[in-house]
């Protein structure tokens, strides 16, 4: 289980039996940004992190894990239903959003939560 974007890629990169500087070379990033990326230095942009799923022969559904824990607020609301029990998996996207929750820690769980929790009351509020 991850807690981060950070440790995600580096567990990908890991699994895939690449060194830092491979996957520097493979994405057109330097070694540099990869140490950045994997210790959370700052987050890779949405289009490195396409690079990194298809350099890595990553699926659709890790993407959206990698997206989710870099913009957590675009999966707000699908995460919501799931963390709450609510989800009905009516669409494909609800599914997927379950299967990236899913796998994260029960901490970065337990952390989404709260911060859908407080959007939810920002929201009543207005």
């Amino acid at each position: 289980m991850v807690n981060t974007l950070g440790e995600l890629i580096k567990s990908w990169r890991e699994e895939a039996g690449l060194s830092q500087l491979l996957l520097s070379k493979a994405i057109k990033k330097s070694e540099k940004a990869i140490s950045h990326f994997e210790t959370n230095r700052y987050p890779p942009s949405v289009e490195t992190i396409e690079r990194i799923v298809k350099a890595l022969n990553r699926g659709q559904d890790d993407k959206l894990l990698a997206m989710t824990l870099r913009e957590p607020e675009l999966a707000k609301t699908g995460l919501f239903k799931i963390a709450e029990g609510r989800a009905g998996y009516s669409s494909r996207h609800e599914a997927r959003l379950h299967n990236a929750f899913s796998r994260l820690t029960a901490e970065a769980q337990e952390r989404y939560i709260k911060m859908m929790e407080v959007e939810a009351k920002a929201l009543d509020k207005s």
